[in-house]
């Protein structure tokens, strides 16, 4: 009898340890398939697994032409044609104000199930941007080109703030673009920062 009632309460101890861990779990949000509302009510978007490709956030320093610096930003990383930590990039040619210029881009692409009304997210150039250089965000909803951002470049002193309907949206991809580094003058290099999705 004593027997029974010692492993009953061993049985409740262990499944205690069990809840809690699972609590912790989903309230550290280390559980993949969990991601936890920031203290504005969004999901920053290096909360999420992407569905294709691949970020390294929070690559470098943040830091503008101008000596500001973004760390604190929920996340950011730079974008640039070496050593940006994409995993799906490539060089096209574009036709850019009646030009064709040769770019460097990426791609990442999120599995959202319809479940975020709207992104968002700030630019602003990299120190290291050649006075030639620029560099914008591109926004796919479903395959299908939605939003393009102004373009970053070296003089820009103000937070660009980008901002896209994503309501109903399945999978998204964003595609950074930039001026390769083919030479300092025209090397294209942006801050992406503070990238959110809003329920």
């Amino acid at each position: 009898m004593m027997m029974e009632k010692i492993s009953r309460r061993n049985f409740l101890k262990v499944m205690g340890l069990a809840g809690t861990a699972c609590a912790m779990t989903v309230l550290t949000g280390c559980d993949d398939s969990t991601t936890v509302p920031a203290g504005d009510g969004s999901v920053p978007l290096s909360d999420l697994k992407p569905f294709n490709g691949s970020v390294v956030w929070n690559n470098v320093v943040p830091e503008d032409p101008f000596g500001n610096t973004y760390s604190s930003s929920s996340n950011h990383m730079v974008f640039r044609s070496y050593k940006c930590g994409w995993e799906k990039t490539r060089f096209e040619y574009v036709h850019f104000h009646d030009m064709v210029e040769n770019t460097f881009c990426g791609t990442v692409e999120y599995n959202l199930n319809k479940k975020y009304s709207k992104l968002t997210m700030k630019l602003n150039p990299y120190k290291e941007i050649g006075e030639k250089g620029w560099g914008l965000i591109r926004i796919y909803a479903d395959n299908k080109l939605v939003a393009t951002s102004p373009e970053i470049r070296q003089k820009n002193k103000d937070t660009v703030e980008f901002e896209v309907d994503i309501k109903s949206v399945e999978y998204l991809k964003i595609e950074p673009v930039v001026t390769p580094a083919f030479s300092t003058e025209y090397d294209g290099e942006i801050i992406i920062r503070d990238v959110k999705l809003w329920p």
